[in-house]
Parts: structure tokens; sequence; C-alpha cells
């Protein structure tokens, strides 16, 4: 326990191996707690959930009044591991009817053990049967809590039960009550904030996994709502940043590339952010390996010095690790890279894969532009290219980021009566126009055609010069 935890200036820093070494030569002696403690160690910290389930079956077996021995098992099973509990085919029912069956066993002696629990008398524990079943309640109320735990996630997410948000609750609450379950405070966060729209009490469930222990999963949320401005706070990015910070010492995968965006885009401390996304990137988080990619696609200078080398084929390797694990501007890149050799198909499949992640109206302007490019030989591509820039010019990042190219499009069509619109030579130069007075310099050479062929507009020699010259100077 001292290796697990540290010890003063003794045992400085924690050592999990060596921990576990002594964990071991207790258990295989039968003692029960280390029994547990391997279990844990093996299942929660190294990621060795085989071994984790040999010894939860071991010391179930050793020792059947174990209820957090049992829970475990479930919660193994609800992970797909085979832990030999259920002959049924259903095995999500059967481990849902298996939970049940544990808590309803529980408090059936809730007032005698609590008077047990609240007993003060002071005698030597190893000699003190009292005080061993006062050790033996506080255990059976942390498994009973965390039974209520992975009960409160089978009525969240529906396991072996019909999603039941309230009864999920009522399972985490019991969880907190009955041993202050951390990860129960968690869960309550994320259903009142994703659930219920409730952010004002999401953050007190998440303020309350924080502060009672190092939760990171809490901490990331709660850099989130620092940093959007959700529930009832201020926008505080020096907070959002510390509670970023939290997370990542705790190898959280999207606080690191939370984090990494804050240094680099407010902070401007590039080279710890790079270093960030590269962390955030080994663990797989899409956005992190688009910024790979973008590194790698422009290359990255510190100081002068060079950090990353422009290399287009490792970006393009970027780029399609992050769309495939949903990145939707990475798909828009890999597309791209497509449409820049010619393979318009590819490419098509590309931006409508970033559409379907969620890419909003810079994937619907790419799609507009590729069916564009395909009418020349598919007549009916037209009508569908005008449908995606219409909806692109709706969206409003492009309004706000001041993108035009949708616009413009939809302007040629009403000038030119592609797309199976009436020619509207007239609407489409008040189009352009309006464009122009906007701010985008775009469509500075294509007025001052309109403006020498009288197209929309009566033929005017100074409004073509000035535009022509426009259009020159912002080339």
């Amino acid at each position: 326990s001292l290796h697990e935890s540290g010890f003063g200036n003794i045992i400085v820093q924690p050592n999990v191996k060596k921990a576990l070494e002594y964990y071991i030569q207790a258990a295989t002696k039968q003692h029960e707690p280390s029994m547990m403690k391997v279990g844990e160690i093996l299942g929660g910290m190294l990621g060795c959930h085989e071994e984790a389930i040999h010894w939860f079956k071991k010391t179930s077996r050793s020792y059947p009044e174990n209820v957090m021995a049992k829970v475990m098992l479930i919660s193994y099973e609800l992970q797909g591991f085979d832990c030999g509990l259920s002959v049924e085919s259903n095995k999500d029912t059967s481990n849902f009817k298996l939970l049940r069956h544990i808590v309803a066993q529980y408090n059936t002696d809730e007032s005698n053990q609590e008077d047990l629990l609240q007993d003060k008398e002071e005698e030597e524990e190893e000699e003190n049967p009292l005080s061993r079943r006062r050790n033996e309640l506080c255990s059976k109320k942390n498994g009973m809590g965390h039974a209520y735990y992975i009960l409160g996630q089978c009525y969240e997410f529906g396991r072996g039960t019909s999603v039941d948000l309230l009864a999920s609750i009522d399972a985490y609450e019991i969880a907190v009550s009955s041993c202050d379950h951390i990860d129960a405070m968690w869960r309550l966060g994320m259903v009142y904030s994703y659930r219920f729209d409730d952010d004002s009490s999401a953050l007190d469930w998440f303020r309350k996994a924080s502060e009672k222990a190092r939760h990171r999963d809490s901490h990331y949320q709660l850099g989130l709502f620092h940093l959007r401005g959700r529930g009832g706070l201020e926008i505080n990015l020096a907070a959002a940043k510390r509670y970023f910070t939290k997370a990542a010492e705790q190898n959280h995968a999207m606080a690191t590339y939370e984090l990494a965006r804050i240094l680099w885009t407010i902070d401007s401390s590039h080279l710890k952010a790079y270093e960030l996304f590269e962390r955030a990137a080994q663990q797989n988080v899409p956005g992190a390996l688009c910024h790979l990619g973008h590194f790698s696609y422009t290359g990255l200078y510190y100081r002068s010095i060079c950090v990353v080398e422009k290399d287009l084929q490792k970006a393009f390797a970027y780029y399609s690790e992050a769309a495939q694990a949903g990145d939707p501007i990475a798909a828009l890149m890999v597309g791209s890279h497509f449409e820049d050799k010619g393979n318009l198909d590819r490419a098509l499949q590309w931006y409508e894969s970033s559409y379907r992640l969620g890419g909003g109206g810079l994937a619907e302007l790419a799609i507009g532009k590729i069916k564009h490019c395909m009418s020349q030989t598919d007549p009916h591509a037209q009508e569908e290219a005008i449908a995606w820039f219409e909806s692109a010019a709706a969206d409003d990042m492009l309004k706000r980021q001041s993108v035009f190219s949708a616009h413009v499009m939809i302007a040629l069509y009403h000038l030119n009566g592609w797309g199976n619109r009436d020619k509207d030579s007239q609407k489409g130069f008040q189009m352009l126009l309006k464009i122009a007075n906007m701010g985008g310099t775009e469509v500075f050479s294509l007025l001052a055609e309109c403006y020498k062929e009288g197209i929309g507009k009566e033929h005017h020699q100074d409004n073509t010069s000035n535009l022509e010259k426009a259009a020159s100077d912002e080339a």
C-alpha cells in the first residue's frame, strides 16, 4: 500500500509495479484485500484484463460474501469479456438480472450494520471481531456502491434493460450516498449535462468529483465548462487551462488536445503545444492527428529552427488516419488530395464522408464544386451542385469567416442559367455586387467582365477599369 500511494519522504514516488509484487505475495496467501488489489491494479492501471478477471474469480470463489469481486466480474462481462457468469444467449439481460439480485439483497439488516459501523469501541483491530466485522461491512458498502454504479450504467445506456435516465440517476445517487462513488458523481454530471441539458446541476457534480478525488474526466468537463462558458460560468481560459492541465497530467487524451489548442492559439506556446498535439495523436485523438497533418503540410518552424519538415506524403498519412478516426477537416484534406490528382470520384467520396462527420458548409461547398466539375459529363450534376451551394451559403460558420465561394457559384448559376435555373443576368449581377460590398474581393474580375460586356448592367467603362485594376491588385 505504501508503494502504491507513496509515503512522505520515505517512499516519495508511488511505484505501482513494486506495490503489485507485494500485493501478489499477500494474495497468494489468500489475503482478501490484497487479492482485490491485484485485480484492480492489473485491470485498472495496467490494462491486463484477463489476469484481473482471474483474480476477481479467485476472490469470489474464496470469499463468496465479497460483493465487489462479483460486481467487477459483471462489469467485465458487460464490457464483452467472458467471465462465465451467464449461460443465457443475451448476456446483458442476464448480467442486469444478476445485478438486480445483488442489490435486492442489500440492506436486509441495514440497521444492525449501521449500529456496527458507528460503534466507537477502541480495541486492537486484529483482536477485535467487532472491528473486523465493521471492516467487512465497509467493504460490502463499497461493493454495493459499485453495484449501483454499474446498474446506473445499464439504465443510462440500455444494457440488459430499456434506457431509463431517471432510474440511472437514482442508481448513481445511491452509489454516491453508499460510498462517495467518484465515477457515479461524474456520470451524474454527464447525464444532467448531455441528456437533460441541465448544466447547472452537471457543474455541481463535476465539482464534487473533482474535489473528492483527482478525477480526470471531471477535470476535463470542468475545463470544457470554463472554455465555453457553460453552467452559468463566464468564459475563463485560465481556469479551462488549469483543469485541462490537471486532466492531461493523468493522461486524458482529449484534455491533452484541448490544452494544446489553448497553448497554440491563445498563449502562442507553439513548441509546447506541438509536443501535446503529438501526445494526443499517440492516443488517436482525431483533431490532434489532423493538426500534425497541417504541420507536415506546411512545415513548422520555431524561432527559425525547423521542428517539422514539409512532407506532403506524411501529411496525407496523418490526414488519412485522422479522417478514418472521424475528423471532418482531415476528410476534406484527403478529398482535396484526390481532387488535385484529378480523381473526382475518390474526392467526392471523401467530401461526402466529411459531410457525414459534421463538416458543415465547407463539406457542402466542396461537394458542390465537385458536382459542378462532373457536370461536363453528367448534365444532372449541375442541379445537384446548385443545391449543395445553396446549402453551403446558409452555413453560419462560412458567413462568420466571410467565405463567399458558395454565393459566387450561385450568382454564376443565375448569370448563365445553369442547373435548370432560369437565366437571370440582372439577379446574378446584383448578387456579385452584394458580395463585393461585403468584402468579397474574389468577384472583382467577374464584375469587371459584367460591366465590360453589359451583363446584368449597362456597359460602363470607368467601373470596368476600376474593377479590373482592383482585381489585378488583389491578385
